[in-house]
């Protein structure tokens, strides 16, 4: 569950890379500050994204300062702030997460790990709830995640989206509070709109990357219960396609949902180059699934460039010039861009 929403570093300028991790290490902060240096090891890229979202309603410009990091005080680091309150309930926020993440795992398959873990947080998962209450975010919007989860499982005939729901709810709640203690009624909804696309995504992420070991192991898998225990499902042109669409349909409103937020101009870069890691993601997963790498001709299984006209092998593998201008999602088109930055990299720091 927790990485899935960490944005490519080849796709962000080093300007906004420095942002992007200062503001990593600002949610580390926030979690050191509200319950110590073992809560700070609970910091993940997901939660990062909520710092992200928080300090573009505060219309903060992605600055920094230098400060010693929690983990290695001898070392300075980039450090992005927001308000105190409010990076008092993205930890809150994060700590409710993570334990009902946990618990949802020792529903799952008796993790002792997660049941021994979750003894560790329990004083400050208590600390969390509070936090939220006094926030105006129901903790039972965590607390009941398990649950709700489990009747949906139960559910007969579930589709995807019905599965993803509780996930979806969880986020959508979490960002619309967000909106609400930055002063930002305007944002509410869009907000709300914003966290349930990605929980939606998040959700069936899992059940993508999760999916053989979860056979395997004999655990719940959403598309295994919609579509059936296939052998490979992922291959199968019927479940293949749905899938991939429904994880398209879910980045689209996610788009949708950020073109209507007035955000600071960094947090809007921040957030359009997340959706945009989120869609090559699946590009490549589901190219792979085919078991071929990305090649010319591949714009429509990335499915966002309508229209494109490719060239065939003789091209050289490559989109025609031009036929990408409009759109930076293009699997063979990134895969060349990213290759590119990562050689000027090298040959940048060989100069050095």
């Amino acid at each position: 569950m927790f990485g899935s929403l960490r944005i490519d570093d080849s796709l962000l300028t080093q300007e906004d890379r420095a942002s992007y991790r200062a503001h990593f290490c600002g949610t580390c902060h926030a979690m050191r500050e509200f319950g110590g240096r073992a809560c700070s090891l609970l910091t993940n890229y997901d939660e990062t994204v909520l710092t992200v979202l928080v300090a573009g309603l505060e219309r903060r410009d992605g600055s920094f300062e230098r400060r010693s990091c929690t983990a290695l005080p001898v070392k300075k680091v980039g450090v992005a702030s927001i308000a105190p309150d409010h990076a008092r309930f993205v930890a809150a926020a994060t700590v409710a997460a993570v334990g009902a993440k946990l618990r949802d795992d020792v529903d799952d398959d008796r993790s002792l790990r997660a049941r021994f873990t979750l003894r560790l947080l329990r004083s400050r998962e208590r600390r969390a709830w509070r936090t939220l209450s006094e926030c105006g975010l129901s903790p039972d919007v965590f607390r009941s995640l398990p649950r709700r989860q489990q009747r949906a499982e139960l559910q007969v005939g579930a589709t995807l989206a019905e599965l993803a729901a509780p996930s979806a709810d969880l986020l959508g709640a979490t960002f619309a509070r967000c909106a609400q203690i930055c002063d930002r009624a305007d944002a509410v909804e869009s907000m709300r709109a914003l966290g349930r696309g990605l929980g939606t995504f998040v959700y069936l992420w899992d059940a993508v990357e999760d999916l053989d070991e979860d056979k395997r192991r004999g655990r719940f898998n959403a598309i295994q219960r919609v579509f059936g225990d296939s052998e490979d499902l992922l291959a199968a042109s019927g479940p293949h396609q749905a899938i991939h669409e429904q994880l398209e349909s879910t980045l689209s409103r996610c788009d949708r949902a950020l073109a209507e937020l007035e955000l600071s101009a960094f947090a809007t870069r921040i957030l359009e180059h997340l959706l945009t890691s989120l869609r090559h993601r699946v590009g490549h997963r589901m190219l792979a699934a085919h078991g071929r790498s990305a090649e010319a001709g591949d714009c429509d299984a990335c499915a966002c460039c309508e229209g494109a006209s490719c060239f065939g092998e003789s091209s050289g593998g490559c989109c025609v010039d031009g036929c990408c201008s409009s759109c930076d999602c293009c699997c063979c088109c990134f895969d060349q861009e990213r290759r590119d930055r990562r050689r000027h990299k090298r040959e940048m720091d060989g100069h050095r």
